[in-house]
C-alpha cells in the first residue's frame, strides 16, 4: 500500500499544476514574432523568452497556451499591426 501513496501523490500533485505551466502554442508563437517584426520598443520580458505564455510577456494575457488578449496601450509599441493578427485564433480582447 505505501508503494502505492508516493505515485498516487505524484498524479494529484502534477493535475493540480495551473494550465499557465503550458506552452504556448507554436502557430500563437510564429504569429507574435512575425508581429514584432513590424514593431519596435517592444518590452525586455518579449525579448527574454521565445513562450510568451510561460515566461508571461507583460502586456500578453494566456490561457491554456493560447494568447487571449493583448493589452498594448500602456508599453509604449511602435510600428505597424500586420495580418499576423488574424493567426492568434483565440485572441478576444486587443
Amino acid at each position: 500500500m505505501k508503494e502505492l501513496s508516493i505515485p498516487l501523490l505524484l498524479v494529484m500533485f502534477l493535475a493540480s499544476l495551473p494550465a499557465g505551466f503550458c506552452d504556448t502554442d507554436p502557430q500563437d508563437v510564429a504569429a507574435l514574432q512575425s508581429l514584432m517584426r513590424g514593431w519596435q520598443n517592444f518590452p525586455s520580458s518579449w525579448k527574454a523568452s521565445s513562450d510568451p505564455c510561460g515566461a508571461q510577456w507583460d502586456g500578453i494575457t494566456c490561457n491554456n497556451g493560447r494568447v487571449t488578449s493583448m493589452r498594448l496601450s500602456s508599453i509604449n509599441l511602435q510600428g505597424t499591426l500586420g495580418s499576423s493578427i488574424g493567426q492568434l485564433s483565440e485572441l478576444v480582447y486587443l
